[in-house]
């Protein structure tokens, strides 16, 4: 049986790095560019595949170039593939990323017919061989999700805020009450809250069910609503090459400690030394640290305490 079994997508990044993002009409010219293989679920699973746990990768993937590039990542870092759906005539997405020198990036994805399962897609014995299921927000995740929840299956959920465009508030809200772990962005979490601050955002999310929401706060750190309490951790001063996929590593990060039944400060705290050692490297997967990794990086290293942000928080 696997520990984790990821629902959702895998594609490849085209990265082209710049002295600056261009905006309106403006021409930049490249430094360097490069292919990674990504997704969000799919560098979720290849971190906690790297920290120790046994997962596989259920999604869509075109039999062509990328697709090929894509699976060959999967393998290389112990991921299980036989949960992908290989489509003969499908084209797998991808995501140009546009990356300056801070290693903040503007991404712009081109999506395919292999973005998403559709819904004949989804398999039962996949999803069940584990007792974790990892997923984004995508068309169909409400079949996932009733397969998951038949078998008792613990459940987590990424949601960006391009995901939330144009849905019905009621299917979100639906949607995050059968989610045990829902891990958001500030941006997310106040489009789906509505309140004035990310505190009180992740307390209204909690408030529909999941036992627990992480909203991500990149260099400020986080925190952790949990049965009516704030639990922050706090991000690690690190030398940023590329951020992309750090927020897909702390989920990794963060599920692992759930698994392993640690309390909410370590977990939180272990995920977000896993997302810092993931911002020292390019790509999603090949910046996810190794258990060993980690353990070394959190006895050499201590987080940046941001009182300043706990109280603005707390107000």
């Amino acid at each position: 049986m696997f520990d984790v079994v990821g629902v959702g997508d895998l594609d490849v990044d085209i990265y082209v790095e710049v002295d600056k993002i261009p905006g309106r009409d403006e021409k930049v010219r490249a430094n360097n560019h490069h292919y990674h293989v990504g997704g969000m679920v799919a560098n979720s699973m290849v971190a906690l595949s790297r920290l120790g746990k046994k997962c596989v990768l259920h999604a869509p993937v075109g039999n062509d170039h990328y697709g090929t590039l894509a699976v060959a990542g999967l393998e290389r870092n112990a991921v299980d593939t036989s949960g992908l759906v290989i489509k003969p005539d499908g084209k797998t997405y991808f995501c140009v990323v546009m990356l300056d020198k801070s290693g903040e990036k503007s991404l712009i994805v081109v999506p395919t017919d292999c973005i998403s399962l559709d819904s004949d897609d989804i398999n039962q014995e996949v999803i069940t061989s584990a007792r974790h299921m990892h997923t984004v927000l995508f068309g169909n995740v409400e079949i996932a999700l009733e397969i998951a929840k038949s078998r008792d299956m613990s459940i987590s959920m990424d949601i960006e805020p391009s995901m939330l465009k144009g849905q019905d508030e009621d299917r979100i809200s639906e949607i995050i009450k059968k989610v045990d772990i829902v891990f958001l962005g500030e941006n997310a979490a106040e489009s789906i809250g509505h309140a004035e601050t990310p505190a009180w955002n992740a307390q209204l999310i909690a408030s529909l069910g999941p036992s627990m929401v992480c909203v991500t706060q990149g260099s400020k750190g986080g925190f952790v609503a949990n049965q009516g309490k704030l639990t922050n951790y706090y991000a690690y001063d690190v030398p940023v090459i590329d951020t992309t996929g750090a927020g897909d590593c702390f989920a990794a990060g963060f599920i692992y400690g759930y698994l392993n039944n640690w309390g909410i400060q370590q977990t939180a705290q272990f995920a977000s030394a896993v997302a810092a050692i993931k911002t020292m490297k390019f790509g999603g997967h090949d910046g996810a640290p190794s258990l060993e990794e980690v353990d070394q990086f959190i006895s050499k290293n201590s987080p940046k305490m941001n009182k300043e942000k706990i109280n603005a928080d707390r107000r």
